[in-house]
């Protein structure tokens, strides 16, 4: 490093010839980086044994094969064996459901409550006397929101469901069932519909899910190239690296290959339509700039092009929808803001340099894709999508109950269970069973500060300690009410501190 005073010069980012398309018009550059950094991005898993879940046995998840999938017990022992897994179980209720019961009807209303994959399907309308109404759209002419146009590329013979709830409760007022473009409604019961909806409304989850991995390398990317210029902002960014890319093949090979988890051993999606919808969606995020655009134009969407002021004042302001992760969110301005200061003590010019680094790598990636250009839009996305990604395992729970999982994979047109039915299975338990202590986004513990310079860690820590002190705060008042608590707490134990119910609010390089 040079002097205190003396400025950098920014990198001049030539793109080389190493570069990974993630869609058509959107590359991803590894040239620029160092052997070691190319090799943290592509190093092999290695899951730390801690304090969330630890798998005592392997299970044999071939069980299931040729068990008919109308039986509710197939899944007994799977459930059993992943309760076993969990530790601190006395941090929970007697009688814990770790995947729930099968009133749908409330499970929906929790999942929109607590889970931000799901409140992006919700619009808002008023009837006659001026009540607030909630509306879920799956068959759409309009798409008035992501949810609705990201659903357009599933199984099309798949029953689409448009749902009304009102008010505070999100009881259901009406519904109508479309199969094959045909409104089916007066056949189908209110139970079915309801799990219809939640299998589409899981699509577009997982949708975003696998999105976000291909969001996360290439702010990961950026920030390793950005910072080489400081050695401390470097060893700060590379905490983000492990495992980045293996996450994003993965990823990619969900959303794109005719084989991938999302286009064909588990949702059927039609590859052709659902790309150029992704691309689109992945587009408006990386033209974000924090954690409010998120919230105002992804999470809320639906609700602020649909609803009035004071129906946007009151989700905005009131504790219907995603209170606890809005209280995350709102930590992300200001950690970016003392982040930002910690660098510029050491040295003047070291985040302006960044910020250039950062807006030549966002350029590089494709014409008019990225508007990120400072390191503090970083931390507020990078921050945001990590809280996002944390709602991965309450979601994941609800597609590995016997209601829910009969409609994936071999589908309804199979009578029974089958191998790959068993290996989508599989692979839905690793997603919520290969958790890494202290690898969330505020976390304290995840680097090694360079000796003499404490500054960054003393951010670091103080940030963990708010979080930490948020969630136990969050652990202490969900638990005054322990009824409701063991039949939904797989869903509200999101925000809970690390190892209770096995969750975690947590970086996707987790595994």
């Amino acid at each position: 490093m040079g002097a205190k005073n003396s400025r950098p010069s920014p990198t001049s980012y030539v793109p080389e010839s190493n570069v990974e398309l993630v869609f058509e018009d959107i590359t991803l550059h590894f040239d620029g980086l160092s052997r070691e950094l190319r090799d943290k991005l592509n190093q092999q898993l290695d899951i730390k044994e801690g304090i969330l879940n630890e798998r005592a046995s392997t299970f044999n998840y071939s069980s299931i094969v040729g068990q008919p999938k109308l039986d509710t017990h197939v899944f007994d022992d799977f459930h059993r064996y992943f309760a076993s897994t969990i530790r601190h179980k006395h941090l929970l209720p007697r009688g814990y459901k770790f995947f729930g019961n099968d009133n749908h009807g409330k499970i929906l209303k929790f999942l929109l409550r607590y889970n931000a994959f799901f409140t992006p399907a919700l619009t808002v309308k008023h009837d006659h006397d001026g009540n607030r109404l909630w509306v879920i759209k799956t068959l759409d002419t309009n798409h008035s929101t992501w949810y609705s146009k990201i659903v357009t590329a599933y199984d099309p013979s798949f029953p689409r469901v448009n749902v009304v709830l009102g008010g505070e409760m999100l009881d259901v007022v009406s519904y109508e069932v479309y199969i094959n473009g045909d409104d089916r409604t007066e056949d189908i019961d209110e139970e079915h519909v309801l799990r219809y909806l939640l299998v589409t409304l899981c699509y577009f989850a997982e949708v975003v899910h696998a999105l976000i991995h291909i969001f996360d390398v290439i702010l990961t990317t950026a920030l390793l190239h950005a910072t080489q210029h400081d050695d401390v902002q470097s060893l700060w960014a590379q905490q983000f690296a492990d495992n980045t890319n293996l996450q994003y093949l993965e990823a990619k090979l969900s959303l794109f290959n005719s084989d991938g988890a999302i286009n064909n051993v588990g949702f059927h999606s039609q590859t052709s339509l659902l790309r150029p919808i992704a691309k689109d969606l992945l587009t408006q995020w990386l033209r974000f700039h924090s954690a409010e655009d998120v919230v105002r134009h992804f999470l809320f969407s639906g609700i602020y092009a649909t609803g009035t002021d004071e129906d946007i004042r009151e989700v905005h302001e009131g504790s219907l929808f995603l209170a606890e992760w809005r209280k995350h969110a709102a930590l992300l301005p200001e950690y970016g803001r003392e982040l930002l200061y910690v660098f510029n003590r050491r040295h003047q010019y070291s985040v302006e340099v960044t910020n250039d680094n950062i807006t030549s790598y966002m350029h590089s990636i494709g014409r008019h894709v990225s508007t990120i250009t400072t390191l503090h839009s970083w931390v507020e996305l990078m921050g945001a999508f990590a809280l996002l990604h944390g709602n991965t395992l309450s979601m994941t729970r609800l597609l590995m109950t016997p209601a829910i999982f009969r409609y994936l994979g071999s589908g309804t047109h199979a009578h029974d269970y089958t191998a790959d039915d068993a290996l989508l299975l599989e692979k839905l338990s690793n997603t919520v069973m290969k958790l890494e202590p202290g690898r969330y986004f505020f976390s304290g513990s995840t680097l090694a500060t360079p000796v003499g310079y404490p500054l960054l860690q003393a951010v670091m820590n103080k940030y963990d300690g708010l979080i930490s002190g948020t969630k136990l705060s969050y652990y202490m008042q969900m638990m005054e009410n322990e009824d409701m608590v063991r039949d939904y707490g797989w869903i509200m134990t999101d925000y809970c501190p690390d190892g209770v119910d096995g969750k975690q609010i947590t970086l996707s390089t987790y595994l």
